[in-house]
């Protein structure tokens, strides 16, 4: 395979990514635009109307039999209410700020007089549902798992005070809470001066030289800036949604703390688990994949009234 084949581009979008999205489902109670920022990886943004209701709205567009939601939701809402309920009659509301779960097997509606925006995570979700037609015969429909409850998780402020693994040093602090099997989220607190080869580096295996990990997940606040092996430098912005590859340097932009959140399940535990010599012999080191150019996926996103989004956890 030729160079070139192995060399992702570096891709920049903007807000109006959203306006002209990879695919798009649209209709007078909602819209779920999605784009795909890498192999993996494929960011949905959903804006639900008052009076927004799945099982009214979206399941006259599910293949025939479907009687609940049957995909699994990663993600957070910027703006409104949402409630979920389960099969078994459970109702979860999420609300704006907060990061979810939401596992197949529920029903949901907007709450008040308010939109709903969110931006989901889950790239086979986001494909499907950004691309509905009535009864459609290209929507994956998961395997169901039998003896397994339907739930929805939620993480809280309070939930990143006691975190399941936490790194703190007094440059930065990278908390993380497991939702879910699959899903660990994350959240960075970058402070002023920080400098991934001056403050993290040397809690690498030895002869690591640039972060060895991947990111995906979304800045709140402040700037962080991005240096790749090949000397491109790329700043993510509060408002952002990102994916970077491994082998990278990075920084604070400014004299604002950085704040985010990120939902690579592996970078989440790994990054929060440091402690020195102990803690570099638990962070693997992925596969280097030749010829292929690091770069970083930036995707803009809006969020309400301009204020940090933070997660709790119930």
């Amino acid at each position: 395979m030729t160079e070139a084949a192995h060399q992702p581009k570096v891709s920049v979008a903007t807000p109006g990514s959203f306006e002209s999205p990879d695919t798009r489902t649209k209709n007078e109670f909602f819209d779920v635009a999605a784009v795909k920022l890498s192999d993996k990886v494929t960011v949905a943004k959903l804006v639900l109307k008052p009076g927004w209701v799945w099982s009214k709205h979206v399941k006259p567009l599910m293949p025939a039999g479907t009687e609940w939601c049957p995909k699994s939701h990663t993600g957070f809402l910027v703006q409104g209410s949402l409630a979920n309920k389960m099969k078994d009659g459970t109702v979860t509301t999420i609300k704006a700020g907060e990061a979810y779960v939401i596992d197949p097997g529920h029903d949901g509606w907007v709450v008040g007089d308010q939109e709903v925006i969110g931006y989901e995570f889950d790239a086979q979700t986001a494909k499907d549902y950004s691309r509905l037609t009535k009864d459609n015969k290209s929507f994956e429909l998961p395997t169901p798992v039998p003896d397994v409850k339907p739930t929805v998780s939620i993480a809280s402020p309070s939930s990143f005070e006691s975190p399941d693994t936490r790194t703190k040093t007094d440059m930065f602090n990278v908390s993380a809470v497991k939702l879910s099997d699959k899903v660990t989220v994350a959240k960075l607190v970058l402070k002023p001066g920080w400098v991934w080869s001056k403050h993290v580096k040397h809690l690498m295996p030895a002869g690591t030289e640039w972060c060895p990990k991947s990111h995906t997940g979304i800045l709140v606040q402040g700037s962080l800036a991005n240096k790749m092996k090949d000397g491109t430098v790329t700043t993510i912005k509060a408002g952002e949604a990102y994916v970077i590859d491994p082998g990278h340097d990075g920084w604070v932009v400014g004299d604002q703390e950085v704040i985010g959140y990120e939902f690579d399940v592996q970078t989440a535990k790994f990054y929060s688990s440091l402690e020195c010599d102990e803690a570099c012999k638990c962070l693997n080191t992925p596969n280097t994949v030749s010829d292929v150019k690091p770069t970083v996926s930036v995707d803009k996103l809006s969020t309400a009234a301009g204020s940090p989004v933070e997660l709790r956890r119930i």
